[in-house]
């Protein structure tokens, strides 16, 4: 997860993508952080399904903060 933060970031700046990007990142950040967490504990495969299922959220989040990033 820390390199997919810092190689997104990264191309970010390199593409000069504007604040709305980096917001949308650090969310990310914070969401699979948390994700990371309740996965130190055992969990249930319905409720390992449903995290799966989130991860389309994460790129749907990425996806905005890049459309964002250009457009703002």
């Amino acid at each position: 997860m820390t390199a997919m933060v810092v190689l997104l970031g990264t191309a970010g700046w390199l593409m000069q993508i504007g604040w709305f990007f980096y917001g949308m990142l650090a969310a990310v950040a914070v969401f699979c952080l948390r994700q990371a967490f309740e996965l130190r504990n055992s969990i249930l495969p319905p409720q390992a399904f449903h995290m799966f299922h989130q991860h389309v959220w994460v790129g749907f989040a990425i996806l905005a903060g890049l459309i964002g990033g250009f457009l703002l």
